[in-house]
């Protein structure tokens, strides 16, 4: 918005379109993930490695290629990022909800696969000791399940509300604790940056 009133920008709106297209989709270009469209992109990342299969999972459970998945789901998120930030002041039609999952979801992934990498290190040992006899112990899946609701929360504010849309949305009661306690954390370090919500911005 400081950019539509502080330059010449706001007169000429095809040029804005213009310009909001070229760098979006030269930003996007990079990367496979960046390419997807975001819904299929939030498919394969609350996916489970074991049970499901495509093209896309099979991509982001190689845990031999764990380095270059792990920085392409940072790059992914954090060109989400940038462009959903940059792009609600504009005058091309976005929603930011969508998008600030799908950051959530790539760092939550992020997270617990390399949790589960930790895990099949380490083994069954200290932190990981609960893991016995469970296979597998950690599923990255949920973990980008979690991270969403918790970018979303953070956008939003949203909080008792998105526990249920949670839980429908997995319709598994064990993840109501976990999911609550992130979306709570989430929502209170954001009004420690500030009471404005995104809608309202």
């Amino acid at each position: 918005a400081y950019l539509r009133k502080s330059s010449n920008i706001a007169r000429h709106p095809v040029y804005e379109v213009g310009v909001v297209a070229a760098v979006s989709a030269s930003a996007t270009y990079l990367s496979l993930f960046l390419r997807m469209d975001t819904t299929d992109l939030l498919a394969a990342l609350y996916s489970d490695c074991k049970y499901e299969t495509n093209a896309t999972v099979d991509e982001l459970c190689v845990e031999s290629e764990a380095a270059s998945i792990v920085l392409l789901l940072l790059v992914c998120a954090g060109v989400k990022l940038v462009i959903t930030v940059f792009g609600t002041g504009t005058v091309v039609p976005g929603g930011h909800m969508v998008p600030s999952m799908a950051v959530g979801a790539c760092l939550g992934r992020v997270l617990g696969f390399c949790l589960s990498l930790v895990q099949e290190s380490v083994g069954d040992v200290g932190f990981f000791a609960e893991c016995a006899g469970h296979d597998p112990c950690i599923t990255p899946g949920v973990y980008a399940i979690i991270g969403s609701a918790a970018m979303l929360s953070a956008v939003s504010r949203m909080t008792v509300s998105l526990v249920v849309i949670i839980f429908e949305l997995t319709d598994g009661i064990d993840y109501i604790m976990p999911s609550t306690i992130c979306i709570l954390v989430a929502k209170w370090v954001s009004d420690a940056f500030g009471r404005c919500r995104l809608l309202a911005a």
